[in-house]
């Protein structure tokens, strides 16, 4: 996982989670850019030595267009836009991994907002945040095997994954 540029959008409880777990592996070299609007000073100062920087809007990261891949770590409920604001604001390519950690949003919504874009839906439980979670994966067929090694890198830092065979799984997982 070494030099990823990546950017976190949403730093709630799942966002804050991942990130530490991403900042604080010693094999987690590379940036990472955090967009949250109600960002308190303390997280902020948690993260100080490290290689994060936080932003409250993703019109901010315009001229930023370069990550490796996006973790949408929001409230399902604004997902349209979130997608609509990463679409108009920054160029993703087919290339850039789209990680989305929202509730009940299907792959299929989500590529009908970003196009041909490799997704993977992540669905970490609660025990993400003390390090110690579960996460079912499910990616699209624009997925590559690069994806899943940084995806698997990702996620063990916060616990367990699996990867499910079909996006129907998620709701029984």
């Amino acid at each position: 996982m070494n030099e990823l540029k990546i950017l976190l959008i949403g730093c709630g409880k799942m966002g804050s989670s991942l990130l530490e777990g991403i900042v604080k592996s010693d094999n987690f070299d590379g940036t990472v850019d955090v967009i949250e609007p109600a960002i308190q000073d303390f997280q902020k100062e948690d993260f100080k030595e490290r290689k994060v920087n936080f932003y409250s809007d993703i019109k901010e990261k315009k001229d930023n267009i370069n990550y490796d891949l996006i973790i949408v770590a929001t409230k399902p409920n604004i997902y349209e836009e979130i997608f609509n604001g990463l679409k108009n604001n920054l160029i993703i390519n087919d290339q850039t991994l789209i990680i989305s950690i929202l509730a009940g949003i299907k792959i299929s919504k989500i590529e009908a907002i970003l196009g041909p874009s490799p997704i993977i839906r992540a669905m970490p439980n609660i025990a993400a945040s003390v390090l110690e979670g579960m996460t079912a994966l499910i990616g699209n067929k624009k997925i590559t095997q690069k994806d899943i090694l940084n995806v698997d890198l990702i996620f063990e830092l916060i616990g367990e994954k699996i990867w499910l065979e079909n996006e129907l799984q998620m709701d029984s997982f």
